[in-house]
C-alpha cells in the first residue's frame, strides 16, 4: 500500500455522507463481471477504497455502542474487521477480485450507515 493511501485511511472523513454514489459504486463492484475496462476497474478501486474509510470510523463507534459478544455487535465488528483487511491487502488476485472483495465489504458498512427504506406494499 502506497504512503498516501496509508495517510488517507488514518484521516477520519468528516463531510456527509454521499449514500447514492456509494450505492452505485457498490452495484458496478459486484456486477464487475461484466468486464470493464482496467482503467475503470482501478478508477472504482479507487472511489471503493475512500468510501470504505469513510464508512468504517462510523459502524465501528456504532459497534462500540453495542454490548460486546452480542449477535448485533458481532456481525458490525465483523464487518469492520473485513474493511480493516480489504484496505491492508494487495490485489494479488487481480484487480476484479479485489474490486469484488472491496464492493462487497462497502455494500456491508453501508447497510449499518444508510437509512433502511420501509416500502408500503398494499
Amino acid at each position: 500500500m502506497r504512503s498516501t493511501e496509508r495517510q488517507a485511511d488514518a484521516e477520519p472523513h468528516r463531510d456527509p455522507i454521499d449514500t447514492g454514489a456509494i450505492s452505485l459504486a457498490v452495484e458496478q463492484a459486484l456486477a464487475v463481471r461484466c468486464f470493464l475496462p482496467p482503467r475503470e476497474l482501478a478508477d472504482l478501486r479507487y472511489r471503493l477504497r475512500g468510501y470504505v474509510r469513510v464508512l468504517r470510523p462510523q459502524v465501528q463507534a456504532l459497534a462500540d455502542s453495542l454490548e460486546r459478544g452480542d449477535p448485533s455487535w458481532y456481525l458490525c465488528q465483523s464487518s469492520c474487521d473485513a474493511a480493516r483487511r480489504v484496505l491492508d491487502e494487495e490485489p494479488d488476485d487481480g484487480l476484479r477480485t479485489a474490486v469484488f472483495r472491496l464492493g462487497r465489504v462497502c455494500g456491508a458498512l453501508l447497510s449499518y450507515v444508510q437509512p433502511q427504506r420501509h416500502e408500503d406494499v398494499t
